[in-house]
């Protein structure tokens, strides 16, 4: 909890150097507080394993190292990043708060995993498990979201800021399957299905002008029936009734979002 605060607290103080000084001031100080959210990955870790040690209990079991890797290492950082430029691009006094709120709630949950991963606290670590999935629709929706204003931004053509959002959306979907150790065959065949979904949802989003936020949720609902339709595969719970569902629930979001546009 502490640490999240700080982290809330060092964005906080970003957020008011957006508003008062030029943007390199914003840039020199999210590197500055990314090595501070290193420092609390890494002594998290230590003094869990230290805590061990004066128990005498044995270490935990690290015969993974890369899904260790993607849960401690670069999920965490993917998602600082992720919430930087985000607050880079939507700063606006309306939205300070809930965002605040947001990154507190999703780096307490956090590190509170990955404290309780390092100290054999199973039933912890497996209740708070589920932020890595939160973790991977968070990034994707703030990725879609700043890719769409960057890009806009710079003035550059509609087809290169597509190519990063489908590669964000396979980046993502990758992980995942990195994540839940699915077999090579059947992680190609997977993502090569889902990757022509993306293409054609995104070009019948280009066809009728979705707003960029309408872009970015559809596509972070689309990760999230990725993963969901993932854990009733690996449940053996999926059929084809389980799909029609989740297809009419996205085109049901696409109709009302079309509504709104």
């Amino acid at each position: 909890m502490i640490y999240a605060a700080v982290i809330t607290n060092g964005f906080w103080f970003l957020i008011s150097l957006l508003e008062n000084l030029p943007d390199h001031f914003y840039v020199g100080a999210s590197v500055i507080l990314y090595a501070v959210f290193l420092f609390e990955l890494y002594s998290t870790k230590y003094y869990a394993q230290r805590l061990l040690d004066q128990f005498a209990l044995p270490q935990v079991d690290e015969k993974d190292r890369t899904v260790h890797l993607i849960h401690h290492v670069i999920l965490p950082s993917v998602t600082y990043w992720s919430f930087i430029v985000f607050t880079f691009f939507n700063h606006q006094r309306s939205l300070q708060l809930p965002l605040l709120a947001i990154i507190f709630v999703t780096f307490a949950v956090l590190f509170t995993n990955i404290r309780a991963y390092y100290e054999d606290k199973f039933k912890l670590e497996q209740y708070t498990h589920s932020i890595y999935d939160m973790l991977m629709l968070i990034v994707l929706f703030i990725a879609t979201d700043a890719n769409i204003n960057l890009f806009g931004f710079l003035g550059s053509r509609v087809w290169i800021s597509s190519f990063f959002i489908i590669a964000a959306f396979l980046v993502m979907a990758a992980l995942t399957l990195v994540r839940y150790h699915v077999l090579l065959r059947d992680a190609v065949a997977m993502l090569v299905t889902w990757g022509a979904l993306a293409i054609s949802t995104l070009l019948i989003l280009q066809a009728f002008y979705f707003q960029p936020f309408a872009v970015s949720f559809l596509f972070t609902l689309l990760l999230y029936y990725f993963i969901a339709l993932l854990h009733h595969r690996l449940d053996m719970s999926l059929s084809w009734k389980v799909i029609s569902e989740y297809v009419v629930v996205f085109l049901i979001f696409i109709v009302l979002l079309f509504g709104v546009a």
